[in-house]
């Protein structure tokens, strides 16, 4: 078996693979909070008890880590480890081990991904001569170089991400004055990558970011932005265009029970004055309160823009009280006014949908 790892400045990846042509096949992958463990011999321990593997059934492995590596040793960029492979060999007992800077770890990959792995973000034109570069933004910024060598992608590592950062705007150049009195010098890892996002809204937008201010330890961000999230968020698949959707649809569906009042010379109001008339017709003929149904999915498309349990929460809240001060009496007074003709309706037709 293979094992394999992806070191990062906030997660592990570990896994055991077989050998399968030029894509390894996964057998067992696993993660890990880096900062849990004291190095990285201790967290492939563990990972090995946990699999019940013994290292003499690896036969090589290969660690990717957020860093740059000068011979045997690497020292992560955003984690106070240094690692020493001559060590890890050592304390994992693994006969062959090598280190990879993460990104050009990553970069071997790039040769071997299926269509479905991949999606385009802006459509260009393809260079069958032309060289590629990988950019990861996470706990910090890693870039790799792969030059077309001879019809060949070779993956380069580089330490890309600690490059000047190059202001362009008002909001970039106060940005990159704001963090050079906090660091002294500003890469373009303090603005593109997890703490950078947390640098650009606590700086430019300072009214709304206590939490962030000061800046938490890039190991404790992540948590630190979690416990500022509202409670009981998630996310919802293409909130924005949702919204709008439900919205719109609640808007029309309440303006056309309207309309059709409009239409038949009725009041909306059946309690004030009292209707002159049963109106079953037209959107009536699918809610018997189309209205308040629109009400509802307005609500519900506020939820979903919300994201917010509570949000959804509303919506039950929202019908029981309506049902109790509102459709109730009204349907009282269209059964005193409009007797069987308005049972023969209730029956037919839901109160809702």
């Amino acid at each position: 078996m293979l094992l394999a790892g992806d070191v990062g400045g906030t997660k592990i990846f570990l896994g055991l693979f077989a050998r399968n042509g030029a894509r390894p096949k996964a057998i067992e992958i696993r993660s890990y909070r880096t900062l849990d463990f004291p190095d990285l011999g201790a967290v492939s321990l563990h990972f090995l008890r946990e699999t019940s593997t013994a290292p003499q059934d690896i036969e090589a492995a290969v660690f990717g880590v957020a860093g740059p590596i000068t011979g045997a040793r690497a020292h992560l960029t955003n984690v106070p480890w240094i690692i020493d492979l001559d060590a890890l060999r050592r304390d994992v007992a693994l006969p062959r081990a090598h280190l990879l800077n993460d990104l050009e770890a990553l970069a071997w990959s790039v040769p071997v991904l299926t269509s479905d792995e991949i999606e385009v973000v802006h459509e260009g034109r393809p260079d069958a001569d032309g060289n590629v570069a990988l950019i990861a933004a996470g706990t910090g910024l890693g870039i790799a170089l792969l030059p077309n060598i001879d019809g060949r992608l070779v993956p380069r590592a580089s330490e890309g991400g600690h490059v000047d950062f190059a202001p362009r705007n008002a909001d970039e150049h106060a940005l990159a004055r704001s963090l050079t009195r906090e660091y002294g010098r500003v890469d373009i890892e303090r603005v593109v990558s997890g703490p950078g996002l947390a640098n650009i809204h606590r700086i430019l937008h300072p009214h709304q970011c206590g939490t962030l201010t000061p800046m938490p330890p890039s190991h404790d961000l992540p948590a630190a932005v979690s416990r500022a999230a509202p409670p009981f968020h998630f996310d919802v698949p293409a909130r924005n265009w949702l919204t709008v959707i439900l919205v719109s649809a609640g808007f029309v569906t309440g303006l056309s029970g309207v309309v059709t009042f409009r239409h038949a010379k009725t009041t909306v109001n059946p309690l004030k004055p009292h209707a002159s008339s049963l109106v079953t017709w037209g959107v009536y003929a699918i809610s018997r309160n189309p209205m308040y149904l629109g009400g509802l999915i307005m609500l519900l498309g506020w939820a979903v823009f919300l994201s917010n349990a509570l949000g959804f929460l509303c919506l039950p809240l929202y019908v029981l009280y309506i049902n109790r001060f509102q459709i109730a009496p009204e349907e009282r007074v269209l059964t005193s006014l409009f007797g069987e003709t308005y049972a023969a309706y209730h029956v037919r037709t839901r109160r809702w949908l």
